[in-house]
């Protein structure tokens, strides 16, 4: 009985891993050229978690960071990529800045569609490239309709999330290659954490 249990288990994480192998293969074929480029670098025995590691391995920083957006759940993502805006912006953040990091830390604390809209709205002063405005757009794209609240549902694509995430990580780290190794590790770390607490009590 014990055997045939072990079995299971095993099928079941190995189906689990192919699930996710999968989700991130379409994500990145859909994104960016260096996306698509990644996910061309995929063999058929790697895993996700192979594919990161590999990356991380072979010092391919950037094409690292594009990934570990699409190998993040979407909300472990979003929560990767507050916690390193928040590690690059803490001293110099706006205002504005500060308040849309603690609206994305209250989402990924507790996902709520009236915020999620709510975030979007707050960075309109801000530039469309900027880090606090591309998190924002992670959080807005993650799901629930992004049509107005009074018109038909229009789901967004599954990949975007990803997407909006690592752009916000590549803006903050792409002069320093210390600062991409931390967010990298960070990317590692939140793989296998619980529910995030607050950036500013991790760092």
């Amino acid at each position: 009985m014990l055997t045939s249990t072990v079995t299971i288990d095993e099928r079941n994480a190995a189906q689990q891993e192919e699930a996710e192998r999968s989700r991130v293969l379409v994500d990145l074929a859909q994104c960016c050229d260096t996306c698509r480029r990644v996910a061309g670098q995929f063999t058929d025995s790697m895993s996700a978690d192979q594919m990161f590691h590999q990356l991380v391995d072979s010092e391919a920083w950037i094409p690292a960071l594009r990934f570990a957006g699409h190998w993040l759940p979407k909300q472990k993502s979003i929560w990767w990529a507050t916690t390193s805006v928040w590690a690059h912006l803490r001293e110099t953040a706006t205002p504005v800045e500060l308040a849309v990091i603690d609206s994305v830390t209250n989402w990924v604390l507790a996902p709520d569609d009236q915020l999620r809209r709510q975030i979007q709205q707050e960075v309109r002063e801000l530039p469309p490239a900027a880090p606090a405005t591309l998190l924002a757009q992670a959080v807005y794209w993650s799901g629930g309709s992004v049509a107005p609240p009074d018109c038909p549902a229009v789901e967004p694509p599954t990949y975007i999330t990803g997407h909006f995430a690592s752009c916000a990580v590549v803006a903050i780290t792409s002069a320093s290659v210390p600062q991409q190794r931390q967010a990298l590790r960070f990317a590692a770390e939140t793989r296998f954490a619980d529910l995030p607490v607050r950036p500013q009590e991790m760092l």
